[in-house]
Order: C-alpha cells, then structure tokens, then sequence
C-alpha cells in the first residue's frame, strides 16, 4: 500500500487498479450481488424523500452504485473518485444503465479540492475509515456543503456484535495481527461515540444514525457450512432487515450509517 495524500490507496489486485473498464465493471456488479452490499446501499438511498431534486455529492463513490440509484431518483449528482480507472469503469456503468450525461463525473484524490461549495448532500460510502487526516476531511466536506447542508457517511462500527464475535475470535486467533475489519486498507474503526465527537468539532448539529448487518449473518452461515458443506446462505439477513428499520438498533450495525447537519 502506498500512501496517496489524505488516504491509503488499494493494491493492484484491487477492481478499482483493472486498466479494462468492464473488467472492473464486473467484479463490481458481482460485488453487489450481495445482500450485505445492497442492503448497505439500500440504507442510504431510502434515507432521501425524492420529493425535489438535491445536488448530491458522491465522494469517493467508486464505479457509482450510489450516485446510479440517486440519478434516477431525479437527483443532480456529482461523482468524484481518486481511481482514474473506477470513473471510466463508472462511465460504462452509467452507459448501460440509461443515465449517462445526468450524473458529473470528477477525477479528485482531496475533497479540498472540490471547486463547487453548493452541495445540498455529501455522501461518503466506506471512505472514511480509509483516510489518514479524517478530521480535516470532516472540514472540507462542511466547506462544500450549503448552511444546513447533510453529511452522510458509513463506515464499519466497534460498538457492533460483529466486531465482538468476529474480531474477538480473530484476535484470539492471530493476536499479532491487528483485524481492521474485511480490508486491509483501514485505518481505525469507529463507533456512534467517536463519529459524533468527529463532527462536533466541525460544528455538525442534528447528528443521527441507521445500521445494517445488526446480526452477523454472514458468520453464521460460515458456522453451519462447518457441518453443512452444501450450505450457501440463509434466510438469516432477512432478520437484519427487520432489525435496521427498527430505532432501537440504528447504534449496533456494523456497517453504520452517521447523518449530520451543517450548522446554521
């Protein structure tokens, strides 16, 4: 890994370092054929009214799965990414799909390097646990949000049962290696208490959160194939679908969502 100002880039096996956009292009989609990944996508997008079109920033959004559903939704969306091969791959992308045209398209490897400050949303899908100086990302995104604009961001949470079970057994495991989740490009984890004092410091109000994978499915379909090879996976991510649309829970995802407002 190499260190690319702000953040911590992926190693060439990474689809966001495939020269051939449409290879990239399918491991993504294949990616996304998940259930954890499209609930996690499923989170964000539902979180909007769609009653009057936003300007919408994507940052760091990869091929764009995000700024896809949004763009249909009649959004003004604006995608930006470091990975001069994850935009052509999202170019493709938005060909396929009908949108191409209505969704902008920035190479940016800073958010300070925004030029536009009039953005109603900023979304920030799995980044920030990647980049070296958040707090000074949280400040640039605020500079390029409007006065009451919204900071969405998602990130994998500590205070969840799956960083419990699996990172306890990982840790027992192999005590010399530190977990950072399912990437190696991770920097630290945070929890609903570290990502509210994170944006208080830049004076974000109104803060609240959602989650998704709350019950750690995943682990255990992984468990019953010990005993059921043929076993592939189960009705259990239904029960983490009921779990997330319930309040109670929106603190224990592992995959947790934050949604901030920028002062007034």
């Amino acid at each position: 890994m190499k260190q690319n100002k702000n953040n911590l880039e992926y190693g060439e096996h990474h689809w966001s370092k495939k020269k051939d956009p449409r290879f990239a292009l399918s491991i993504y989609k294949n990616r996304y054929q998940d259930v954890y990944n499209k609930l996690n996508v499923q989170k964000i997008v539902e979180y909007f009214s769609h009653d009057k079109p936003l300007r919408i920033l994507d940052f760091g959004g990869g091929i764009g799965i995000v700024s896809l559903f949004l763009a249909k939704h009649g959004h003004k969306v604006t995608l930006a990414d470091q990975s001069p091969e994850a935009l052509e791959a999202a170019k493709l992308f938005f060909k396929e799909e009908g949108v191409e045209g209505l969704i902008d398209i920035v190479l940016c490897d800073n958010a300070s390097n925004i030029s536009s400050s009039q953005f109603d949303i900023i979304i920030a899908k799995d980044l920030i646990e990647h980049v070296i100086e958040d707090s000074q990302l949280i400040v640039d995104f605020s500079k390029n949000l409007v006065e009451g604009g919204k900071l969405i961001l998602t990130t994998q949470n500590s205070f969840s049962p799956n960083y419990i079970i699996e990172g306890g057994i990982r840790r027992i495991m192999n005590p010399k290696v530190k977990w950072m989740g399912w990437d190696r490009t991770h920097i630290r984890f945070y929890n609903p208490k570290s990502l509210k004092q994170l944006l208080k410091s830049s004076s974000f109000t109104n803060i609240h959160f959602r989650s998704t994978y709350i019950f750690p499915y995943k682990l255990f379909d992984v468990l019953i194939q010990k005993f059921i090879p043929s076993h592939k996976t189960s009705f259990l991510w239904k029960l983490d679908k009921l779990l997330y649309k319930s309040g109670f829970f929106r603190k224990f995802g592992w995959n947790i969502m934050v949604i901030a407002e920028k002062q007034l």
